[in-house]
């Protein structure tokens, strides 16, 4: 890794987790439980074949 790059990493503490550091919500929260339908839709989609 050049050394410019290493540098911001050890200055912005990046970790490469990204669950380190933010707030996730839980599983069976309103908004995750609203959104997993429209995740898995394949409705969604212009050929409606694929889903997120």
């Amino acid at each position: 890794m050049p050394q410019d790059v290493r540098h911001l990493v050890s200055k912005l503490a990046l970790t490469g987790d990204p669950s380190r550091g933010g707030d996730l919500p839980q599983v069976n929260s309103p908004l995750i439980t609203e959104g997993m339908p429209l995740f898995f839709s394949k409705a969604l989609s212009g050929e409606m074949d694929v889903a997120c």
